[in-house]
Parts: structure tokens; C-alpha cells; sequence
């Protein structure tokens, strides 16, 4: 019986549309025992909690214009409202908990004012429908006058279905309008209210966070200062951004304002302190237009930040390995500061993964080691690196003893939780707590694409096809421009079902993106391999070793196509002829002008265009004096460029065609 029928049954009046609705009913028998049990349940379920971005802004707003938005009513339990103002103010605000205090509320108090509908986590907190409908707990009164007085209500994320809070709205009438954000609409009393109101407005949304980001926008509020609060505070206010950043650049939002959204991300994002955080966020989160601009603005004013040079870095590993600025960057970061752990371990990432070389990569890891680093990510990341390089039982118990020192900094780091259940998976063969581990890194944030990749490789390796797809759906869909994962959905694909179209497609991607790509590199080769014959296995496996700067082996395995004009009849394909002799074009200059004449003629009137980008061929012709010629043609061959007349500016182009009669 799947969640929603077991709910239907055992909860009277459920709504699948609304399960909040039922939470009193849940909550009163999950603790029969009385009040005490369930405010303990409580108390541990907000102990710890920090707030996270959307009550920074909240307070922000708060502490901007009190007089306007000093009011904050909340059923919530928990304290996050009231920390958040303090955070931002070092002042707290006046937070009244029970209805007994409730005659003690200043209605001229121009401060920040909090009360809590529902009690306090520490303080009787109201859950059950009896106390709910207990017409003697009730804030109407001094609630009522307080929003007489404003004159207005905005309403966010509440369903409305507390009689408690209906009986408190009712009688009360507001100049300025109510304006209720959310998907649904509210229950029946409460919209009979709104609509006898004449001035409320619905604003159909279910993203708090979302929501707090356009007014972010909107009032023009600043973020935090990092350098008073420091990273554990900020930890989740970062993080939450960042999942925003990820819905942005995937298209896939929790609001309806779509453009708003992520016109008010852009803008914020620029909002950012040239500090550590914007490095944090701009490399893995933000529009790809924008962010090397951003890093170059930091930098800027901050030339020797280690997190900034260390993120600039990385941000031109994503379009080229070989870019001798990567290493430039890296070494001012740990010039700046050799104790900066995060730029370390980016460094060594790099040193392992980019420049293949373990020894100096481990000598890194092994320095930063020594700092006593309290990072997560640190000890995770080093623990993965020695689980590759030492694929022994003693290297996996030395990662692992890192793993759990991970953990031990934070147990709630969602990238230390699914690096540890891959591990356990994998290597340890310990099903049960790998699921364990990857189901809680994914309620931490279920937005990591490499968490969800993770997992859909262990369900792939537990015989859970259909799972595994489903995953590995959902992780390209945080980021479609993922080589990793493009490549390990095609490895999966070509294993479970081999005559998926969708394999060659993610394939081509993949090495489009990054040539060294593993997995895409290896299906390429395992296909060429298995058909030299065939022309399409063939052009596809000698472009993915040309990009990658095997020449020789790519020219071997290219030459019999390009070997002479005759050649061109085995190609049948115009899309594919155009892409074996652009090929031609860039690496066989003694095929120079046969490649023109066939390029100008599979041409025609309409190029063939290619569906994909051929950027990596390009990068590695910078230092040929014909860069010009390949870029015009390459522009063309993929339609960026429409005009093909434009070629005839290149001398060689120019002339070749004149020859040729054209």
C-alpha cells in the first residue's frame, strides 16, 4: 500500500491536496501519551535549526521598514523568525508565545514584533485539533487590534485551516488589502472573508524562499556580511540560495514567476560580497553567462582572494582542462593564503583528475591534512581520492576513517552523506546502510546532481533498472550540460537497453563538453571496436580522440575516410561528410584544399547542420595560423553562423573555390 491510500484510510477527511491539513489529527496519535511527549517532539525537532535564506530576507525586510512589516504572525513552533532578526540586528525582537501574555502587547511598539499563533517549542505548543478549537486559546483580541492598526496582511505559505486562526481573521477588516501567497486557495471560511474583503489578492506561489528572493530583488536588501557571521551561521542561507541557483540554471521552479525568478537570482547574485561566498556559489550554481563576469568583478577588487582565484579557476576546467590560466589562478590562491582549505582541495581535485598526477595531488591532500581542517568536504573529498588511488583494503579503511571523520564535522553535509553511501555500496557491498546514507543526503538536498547520479548507479548495481532511470532522469534534469552524467546515463543505457537512441546523443554530448569524459569515451571506443566498418562509429571515435590531443591515433583511425576525395562515397550522410572533413580541415593540412572543395560542396545552398558544438576541435587549432577559416566554417556547420558567403572572406576558402570553378 503505497503512502497516499494508507493515509486516506487511517486519517479522517485527509486531503491528498493538502496534507498539511491533517497534521493535528497525525500528531495527537503518533503521542497518545499527552502534552509533555509531544512537546519534546518538538523541542528535538527545532533543536539546532539555524535559519536559512528566506528568513534572512524575511528579517531583512522586517528591520527595513518595521513600521510597514515590524508584525510577524507564525503557527510555527519554532524560534527561526525571531534568531534571524537578532542575527541581523544583534537586538532581538519582542516575541510573545501564549495568550496569556498576549494583554501585555505594546500596540504602539514600533520594534519588531513576533507572535506565535500555535505557542512556543518551549512554551505549550498547541498542535493537537482540540487546542486548535479551544475558543479559550485564542490571541483574537489584542491580535485583531494590532492588525486593525496595520491595516493590511500578507499571508505566505499557510493552508488556513486552523479554527483558531479563521475565528482571529474573521471580524477583522483591513484597508489595505491581504494578499495570499499560495498554490491553493484557502479553506472555505477563510475565503469566505478574503471575498468579503473586495481587496485581497492571490498570489500563486508555494515557495517561501523563492518568494523572499523576488522581494530580495524588489527592495534592493542586501546579503549577510560573511566576515560578522562566519560559515556555520551562514550555512544555510548559502545553501538554500544555492538550490535556488540550480532551479534557475535547470528551469525547474517551485514558483509560477518563472522570469521574475530568475531575473531577481541574476540580480542578486551580483549583489553578492566579493568574499569567499560568492566563489562558493558563482562555480556551481549560477547562469553560465554571468558567472565568469562575476568572478572577473571580484577579482578585480579582490585580485589575491583565494576563494575567488581558486573558483575562477575551476569555473575554466569546465570549458578546458588544458587552459594554462587554471594552474596561474590556483597557485596565487595558495600563494595568498596556503592555509585556505577549500582552494586547496580544489587544487589537489584538479592535480588528480586534470593533470592525472596522484603524487603531487596526495602530497596536497596530506598538507591540508595537517591544518586539522573541520570541513566536511574536506575529509570527503580526501577520502575519495585515497579510495581511488589505493584500491586496497588498507586504502579503503583509511578513506573510510575519513569518510567518518567527515561526517563527524558534519553529519548533515549532503555531499559528505552521498560520497560515504557510494562507498558503502560499492566497495563494502553494505546495501542496506548505502540506501540509508544516500536517503538522507538526498532530504538534505535533493537538488544534488551528483548525489542522484550516485544513487542511480547503486540501484543500477542492485538490479533496480527502473529506479536507476528515474534517477538518473532527475539528475539530468538539475543540469543537462553535465558530462559525468551524461556519460554514466549512456554506460547505464547501453547495459540495460542497448538499442536506446538516446545513447549515441548523450555520448557525443558528453565528449562535446569534456573529451575525457570516461564513460562516453570508452562506449565510443567499445562501438568502433565492435564495427570499424561502420562510418558513423568510426568519424565519432576519431573526433573524440583528436579533441583529447591524441593525434596520431585519431589521424590513423580518420585517414581511410579522408585519404583522398574518392574517399567521400563511404560517408553517405551530408551531416556526416561535413563533419569528417572539417575534421580534415583542422588536422590534415595536406588535405587542405580537397576538404574545402568537399566542404563547399556537401554544403550546398543549405549546410548540414550538425546538432552540436565543435569547440573542442577549435581549441585545439589556437596556434594555427587558419584558426579564423575553422571557426567561420565551424560556425556554419552548426548554424550559428546562416550566411555561408562569409567564408569566401578567407584567402584560402576564397582561392580554393576559385580553382575549383565554384
Amino acid at each position: 500500500m503505497d503512502l497516499a491510500s494508507w493515509a486516506k484510510q487511517t486519517i479522517r477527511k485527509y486531503d491528498p491536496g493538502n496534507p498539511a491539513a491533517s497534521f493535528g489529527e497525525v500528531f495527537e496519535s503518533r503521542f497518545p501519551d499527552g502534552p509533555a511527549a509531544r512537546q519534546l517532539e518538538i523541542e528535538s525537532l527545532c533543536a539546532g535549526k539555524l535559519p536559512g535564506f528566506g528568513y534572512w530576507v524575511l528579517a531583512h525586510l522586517i528591520l527595513s521598514q518595521p513600521k510597514r512589516f515590524g508584525l510577524a504572525l507564525t503557527t510555527n513552533f519554532d524560534d527561526l523568525i525571531a534568531d534571524a532578526v537578532y542575527l541581523r540586528s544583534g537586538s532581538r525582537p519582542l516575541v510573545i508565545s501564549h495568550p496569556r501574555l498576549a494583554r501585555l502587547i505594546p500596540f504602539s511598539r514600533s520594534g519588531p514584533l513576533v507572535i506565535k499563533l500555535h505557542g512556543d517549542r518551549l512554551l505549550a505548543p498547541k498542535g493537537t485539533p482540540q487546542d486548535t478549537t479551544d475558543p479559550t486559546n485564542s490571541f483574537a483580541q489584542p491580535v485583531g487590534e494590532l492588525l486593525r492598526r496595520r491595516g493590511g496582511l500578507i499571508v505566505i505559505g499557510y493552508g488556513g485551516g486552523d479554527e483558531d486562526v479563521v475565528r482571529l481573521l474573521r471580524p477583522v477588516s483591513l484597508p489595505w488589502g491581504v494578499f495570499w501567497c499560495n498554490r491553493r486557495e484557502p479553506g472555505e471560511a477563510l475565503s469566505k472573508w478574503l471575498e468579503k474583503m473586495g481587496n485581497a489578492f492571490w498570489v500563486n506561489t508555494d515557495d517561501f524562499d523563492e518568494l523572499m528572493l523576488m522581494i530580495m530583488d524588489r527592495f534592493e536588501l542586501k546579503h549577510p556580511n560573511p566576515d560578522r557571521f562566519g560559515r556555520f551561521i551562514l550555512d544555510p542561507y548559502f545553501r538554500t540560495y544555492g538550490k535556488i541557483g540550480r532551479r534557475v540554471h535547470s528551469g525547474h521552479f517551485g514558483s509560477a514567476g518563472e522570469a521574475a525568478v530568475k531575473s531577481a537570482f541574476a540580480t542578486t547574485l551580483r549583489r553578492l560580497p566579493s568574499c569567499e561566498w560568492k566563489s562558493l556559489l558563482t562555480a556551481s550554481w549560477a547562469n553560465p553567462d554571468d558567472v565568469g563576469d562575476i568572478l572577473d568583478d571580484g577579482l578585480e577588487s579582490h585580485p589575491r582572494s583565494p576563494g575567488l582565484n581558486a573558483a575562477r579557476a575551476l569555473w575554466l576546467l569546465r570549458s578546458d582542462r588544458q587552459d594554462p590560466q587554471v594552474t596561474s589562478y590556483f597557485l596565487t590562491a595558495k600563494d595568498s593564503d596556503p592555509e585556505h582549505i577549500d582552494s586547496g582541495v580544489a587544487r589537489a581535485r584538479h592535480l588528480a583528475e586534470s593533470c592525472c598526477d596522484d603524487e603531487e595531488a596526495a602530497r596536497e591532500f596530506e598538507r591540508l591534512s595537517r591544518l586539522d581542517p573541520l570541513s566536511a568536504a574536506f575529509w570527503a573529498r580526501y577520502a575519495e581520492f585515497v579510495e581511488r588511488t589505493s584500491p586496497n583494503e588498507q586504502g579503503y579503511q583509511q578513506a573510510e576513517g575519513y569518510y567518518r571523520r567527515a561526517l563527524r564535522a558534519d553529519v548533515y553535509d549532503a555531499e559528505a552523506l552521498g560520497l560515504y553511501a557510494s562507498f558503502l555500496g560499492r566497495v563494502r557491498r553494505d546495501a542496506e546502510r548505502a540506501d540509508k546514507y544516500f536517503s538522507d543526503a538526498l532530504a538534505l538536498d535533493n537538488g544534488s546532481q551528483a548525489n542522484l547520479r550516485k544513487y542511480a548507479a547503486f540501484l543500477a548495481s542492485q538490479g533496480n533498472r527502473a529506479a536507476a532511470e528515474d534517477y538518473y532522469g532527475r539528475a539530468l534534469h538539475v543540469d543537462n550540460s553535465d558530462p559525468t552524467t551524461l556519460g554514466a546515463f549512456a554506460a547505464f543505457l547501453a547495459q540495460a537497453e542497448p538499442g536506446d537512441s538516446r545513447i549515441p546523443v548523450f555520448i557525443q554530448t558528453a565528449l562535446d563538453l569534456d573529451p575525457r569524459q570516461k564513460d562516453a569515451f570508452e562506449l565510443c571506443h567499445q562501438a568502433f571496436d565492435a564495427d570499424p566498418a561502420n562510418v558513423s562509429a568510426r568519424v565519432r571515435y576519431a573526433s573524440a580522440l583528436l579533441a583529447r590531443g591524441a593525434g596520431p591515433k585519431g589521424r590513423e583511425v580518420l585517414e581511410p575516410l579522408v585519404s583522398s576525395e574518392t574517399a567521400q562515397v563511404r560517408v553517405t550522410t551530408r551531416a556526416l561528410r561535413a563533419e569528417c572533413w572539417f575534421l580534415a580541415l583542422v588536422y590534415f593540412p595536406e588535405s587542405l584544399e580537397a576538404a574545402i572543395r568537399i566542404l563547399d560542396k556537401t554544403m550546398g545552398a543549405q549546410p548540414p547542420l550538425l546538432g552540436r558544438t565543435l569547440r573542442t576541435h577549435l581549441k585545439q587549432a589556437q596556434n594555427n595560423h587558419l584558426l579564423d577559416l575553422f571557426t567561420g566554417v565551424a560556425a556554419v556547420l552548426v548554424g550559428t553562423q546562416t550566411n555561408r558567403e562569409v567564408l569566401d572572406d578567407h584567402d584560402e576558402w576564397r582561392r580554393t573555390r576559385v580553382a575549383a570553378g565554384a
